[in-house]
């Protein structure tokens, strides 16, 4: 790689919005946190997201908390 090309790629990602640690890159999380969710094929991820809304919002807050790994126990 080239200086002026090296320069333009560094350039670029400070420019670039840093994500949260722990932050959902995927989409797919409902809380906004990485719950795992990004490994489910999509079948699986639109059953999930059907039990999710099913639930009562207090059990929402226990079920996918910070540090689920995958949430329902997957």
């Amino acid at each position: 790689m080239g200086y002026r090309k090296l320069q333009k790629h560094i350039i670029d990602a400070a420019k670039k919005p840093k994500k949260k640690k722990g932050s959902c890159g995927c989409g797919r999380s409902p809380t906004g946190l990485c719950v795992g969710w990004h490994s489910l094929s999509e079948e699986k991820y639109k059953e999930r997201k059907v039990q999710y809304e099913a639930m009562e919002k207090e059990k929402k807050q226990v079920v996918l908390h910070a540090r689920a790994i995958d949430g329902f126990g997957e």
